[in-house]
């Protein structure tokens, strides 16, 4: 696993001081079916695309209602940068970094 599996499942706590962090996870809770949503192509489009509700609607439309308690799991292709970190941080002219991810 790349860096970004404890940002997120840490996700709680690290934006809201007072939420649950990692450690207030079972471990149970951590091994669950995945499902994968691929928007390899539309991340490569738009390096702000964000994965949307009619998104899953459509990956549910393919392959039926995800597993109960499953994990969602986004392939945007932006590991092809890690090589390149300039390109991979995608920096614009304030700093900010620019990649896909999971909207509301």
């Amino acid at each position: 696993m790349e860096e970004h599996s404890d940002t997120h499942i840490n996700a709680p706590s690290g934006f809201h001081d007072d939420e649950m962090s990692i450690g207030g996870f079972s471990k149970r809770s951590l091994i669950a079916p995945a499902i994968v949503m691929d928007a390899a192509e539309r991340s490569a489009r738009n390096a702000d695309y964000l994965v949307t509700l009619e998104d899953v609607r459509v990956w549910e439309r393919r392959f039926g209602s995800e597993p109960n308690r499953s994990i969602a799991t986004l392939y945007s292709g932006w590991q092809e940068k890690r090589d390149t970190p300039y390109t991979f941080l995608n920096l614009n002219s304030n700093g900010a970094r620019h990649f896909p991810g999971f909207g509301m």
